[in-house]
């Protein structure tokens, strides 16, 4: 799943994609919940639940699991960008140590004994990651990084970055001419996408 998310990312968008994963994950865990309420549980349920668990993880592969890190260098202001990049990793890092500290609390029986009911709470957890991408992540498709820039400073609301027309962009570039305080620098515009 992860090589299709690297061929669709910038055909499809980033948005699109983290959406689709979203619900995908979403949509599994709640089936795999439910599946897990009956007393005792039916063998094909079980099938059902293992089989709930393999589309979860296709869902996280096509969609969260490899675009976060798109998106983390991509949306922050260039100059915030490297400590973006710092904070996003240490909130990785912890939520994944929550998640893998409290798992076994959540599912065994000596404690809150869940089981596959578990899936109420991360399918929650899902949905709520498919609200925040509609409402808070633009989408970047075919934009350059000084692009998105210029639209953040510029106001564009999140929503419309993808319908928002596409105009040329300064980009400073290093002309290799030392100077007294180091590289001289030289103007050049270039359209939106294209590689300087």
């Amino acid at each position: 799943m992860i090589i299709l998310c690297l061929f669709l990312t910038d055909r499809v968008g980033r948005r699109k994609i983290l959406l689709l994963g979203s619900f995908i994950q979403a949509a599994a865990l709640f089936t795999m919940a439910g599946l897990g309420v009956h007393t005792p549980i039916p063998t094909s349920y079980k099938s059902g639940m293992v089989g709930m668990l393999l589309l979860f993880g296709s869902g996280f592969g096509l969609g969260w699991g490899p675009l976060t890190y798109v998106v983390v260098t991509e949306i922050p202001a260039l100059r915030l960008r490297d400590r973006s990049q710092r904070a996003s990793s240490l909130v990785n890092i912890f939520m994944n140590f929550l998640v893998n500290f409290t798992l076994p609390y959540l599912l065994n029986k000596p404690y809150a004994g869940l089981q596959s009911k578990v899936g109420f709470i991360f399918g929650s957890i899902a949905v709520c990651s498919a609200l925040f991408v509609f409402l808070c992540v633009p989408e970047c498709k075919g934009r350059s990084l000084e692009e998105i820039d210029r639209m953040f400073h510029e106001g564009v609301p999140v929503r419309r970055f993808a319908e928002h027309p596409k105009f040329e962009v300064e980009v400073a570039a290093a002309k290799g001419v030392e100077e007294e305080d180091g590289v001289e620098q030289q103007t050049v515009t270039a359209k939106s996408g294209s590689v300087v």
